[in-house]
């Protein structure tokens, strides 16, 4: 069963890698870490998309799949261990998804709507160091242009390197891989990220 506690854990987990992400401006290759800020704030906005993050955790290994379709919904799909969790918020109302049904919580505040990703994201891109733009690149036959940065925030014990890949055409991220350390156990994870505009998420229960 995925409790709340569970659920707004592995939401943690995939804002997080969401977060180091970038798109390059006019100015990027004078001042990288402009292009990367300028990059977070442009993921935030871009509604609706998808990602799917493979995350590697000591022996352990997760994936997920996030749809966000703002201003106030998204669906979280956890699996592990050969075990599917799914949880969908829409405004303040949470449905998890139990072995025989759909149950339907209300939370304090809109993960989306009332800013708690977006504080998160700010926290983690502050952390950002050693900005290096390594230059155009292909990912899988489409053309891209990659970023590399060091991250370190002590907060959540977490530190790497991270890469991004940008799509060449919309300058919005396609691809980011973190490797690292995450409460002192070594922490992977490669999160691949598409903008579909087909994306509906809808209340799961009347």
């Amino acid at each position: 069963m995925m409790t709340l506690r569970r659920a707004r854990r592995s939401l943690c987990f995939a804002a997080v890698v969401s977060a180091l992400s970038g798109a390059p401006t006019a100015a990027s290759a004078q001042n990288p870490r402009a292009a990367v800020l300028a990059a977070f704030e442009s993921e935030i906005a871009a509604s609706p998309k998808r990602s799917a993050t493979t995350t590697r955790l000591g022996d352990a290994e997760v994936e997920q799949e996030l749809e966000v379709v703002l201003p106030d919904r998204f669906r979280l799909t956890v699996r592990h261990d050969g075990v599917a969790e799914t949880a969908v918020v829409i405004g303040r109302t949470m449905y998890v998804r139990e072995p025989t049904a759909w149950r339907r919580l209300l939370i304090y505040r809109e993960p989306l709507n009332d800013g708690v990703l977006p504080m998160l994201k700010k926290a983690l891109v502050d952390q950002i160091t050693d900005i290096v733009p390594v230059g155009a690149d292909a990912l899988d036959g489409r053309a891209t242009l990659r970023y590399e940065f060091l991250i370190d925030v002590a907060g959540l014990q977490l530190a790497g390197k991270t890469s991004v890949w940008l799509d060449a055409a919309t300058k919005l991220p396609v691809q980011i891989v973190f490797n690292g350390s995450w409460h002192g156990l070594a922490y992977h994870s490669i999160q691949r990220i598409e903008y579909n505009g087909s994306i509906q998420i809808d209340a799961p229960i009347p």
